[in-house]
């Protein structure tokens, strides 16, 4: 590979089935097929709204143009970590999906969308910035304990989003997710059995990857939060 150029590499896109819901106590690990696999966590590139501080939820907002530049260094980085994944699982969201295009070109592997790893509901956070929820006291105790508050009126529960993006990594073997901070915060405390109060102690920055062995009762972080981006020009 020269001057971080890429190989040129076709990709297909389809839709994961539909799977029951995760029974509320079943364990996290249930994958007696392999030995180990890996996975790994991505989190799409910048949005305006993530410019603007804005909750986005499931408002359907693209990338922007450092968005756009941030996914294609993503798939750079990933591709020069040679994953072991067998295809790419995407959220259904637009700034998902447009992350996850380049990835697929660089690695040459399809995209598979699925529901379970699509952005939360925020209710009626969404479209809110963080200044005016950080006046909200029903916001405040979201941080401090999201398990419990969940995200606020009429928004999805801690549990659900839990439940759902455990049971994607239950469908798939190695794979390389392309989801929301929410999500990947989700999984990274369910694999490593940390409580959920802990979620806003984990950095998860746009366009960040991180890394997971799942083992047959174990989980094994690798690495967390790595940005590419910081290291290749912005032309």
């Amino acid at each position: 590979m020269q001057g971080g150029s890429l190989p040129p590499r076709g990709y297909c896109i389809r839709r994961a089935p539909l799977c029951g819901a995760l029974p509320r106590n079943a364990p996290y690990f249930s994958f007696p097929f392999v030995s180990m696999k890996e996975i790994y966590l991505c989190r799409h590139g910048r949005t305006q709204w993530n410019d603007e501080r804005k909750i986005q939820g499931r408002t359907d907002i693209p990338l922007n143009e450092t968005g756009i530049f941030q996914a294609q260094a993503l798939s750079q980085f990933l591709y020069s970590c040679s994953p072991k994944a067998d295809l790419i699982v995407c959220s259904p969201m637009m700034r998902a999906r447009q992350t996850a295009e380049p990835i697929a070109k660089a690695l040459g592997l399809e995209i598979v969308i699925d529901e379970d790893i699509t952005e939360v509901d925020t209710g009626e956070y969404t479209g809110q910035s963080m200044v005016e929820l950080n006046k909200d006291p029903t916001w405040l105790a979201h941080i401090a304990d999201p398990f419990v508050t969940g995200y606020g009126p009429y928004g999805e529960s801690s549990e659900s989003v839990r439940n759902r993006v455990m049971r994607a990594i239950d469908k798939y073997n190695h794979a390389i997710f392309v989801t929301h901070a929410s999500p990947i915060r989700h999984a990274i405390l369910a694999l490593l059995d940390i409580p959920t109060k802990h979620m806003y102690h984990l950095a998860i920055h746009n366009a960040s990857a991180s890394c997971i062995e799942i083992h047959a009762d174990f989980a094994k972080l690798v690495f967390m939060n790595h940005t590419a981006c910081a290291t290749i020009q912005h032309r």
